[in-house]
């Protein structure tokens, strides 16, 4: 009789209860750290975004507004061909000019105002002798002064410009300071004028050229007048 071979011990399988482990408690805090993290961070990119995309808008917008002042003011002045000495009125600021007028071989006047009740800058035309207009054409918004320079300052034609170029001046300038904002806060967006336009039709010889701190010469009537009128 032969001696019986050892049985090799039976395979020893997992007990069905090994799936349903669960994790810990601190797997799961771990978990949900991580989860709050990656949130906050996707969150504050988002916001970030758009911030950035309102302030972008704001920048386009009063960046807008300040290219539709410089082609405007530049359009008028270019042909004028006399500019009064700006002034401040109950707040509101003002600048006139004359220029040819073609169609009636008489005189164009155009008075140009910020207006302070709506920061906006305004513009009205009429013939000189004809009825001054009561109603006003915004070309901007949203537009602020500095207050250490005035929006509107005239350059007789003559006297040195504040550049400090050393040969007088043969026309007469208008220079712009202004500040166009878009929105509000940090997302403001702000652009600034800030230029000389040159009147090409001018001279030493223009009226009211020699006004300095006032305007003495009355180009479109009263000047006190057409200041008041509203």
């Amino acid at each position: 009789m032969s001696p019986s071979r050892p049985t090799a011990p039976a395979p020893v399988r997992p007990s069905p209860q090994g799936d349903d482990d669960g994790a810990t408690l601190v797997e799961l805090l771990v978990a949900m750290s991580i989860l709050t993290t990656v949130l906050v961070v996707m969150l504050s990119a988002v916001v970030g975004l758009g911030r950035m995309t309102v302030k972008t808008q704001n920048l386009t917008d009063a960046t807008g507004d300040v290219r539709t002042v410089y082609l405007r003011l530049d359009r008028d002045v270019r042909y004028a061909d006399a500019i009064s000495v700006p002034g401040e009125v109950a707040g509101d600021w003002f600048v006139e000019m004359t220029s040819p007028e073609r169609a009636t071989s008489g005189t164009r006047c155009t008075q140009w105002r910020l207006h302070r009740a709506g920061s906006s800058l305004q513009v009205r035309t009429w013939v000189r002798g004809a009825a001054v207009p009561t109603t006003w054409t915004t070309v901007a918004g949203s537009l602020a002064t500095d207050p250490a320079r005035p929006p509107f300052t005239r350059a007789a034609a003559g006297s040195t410009p504040p550049q400090g170029a050393q040969v007088p001046l043969a026309r007469q300038q208008l220079g712009v300071h202004l500040l166009a904002q878009r929105g509000t806060g940090e997302p403001a967006g702000r652009a600034v004028v800030d230029t000389a336009f040159t009147a090409r039709n001018s001279s030493a010889g223009s009226p009211g050229n020699a006004d300095t701190t006032t305007a003495v010469a009355d180009l479109c009537g009263s000047t006190a007048t057409i200041r008041s009128t509203s």
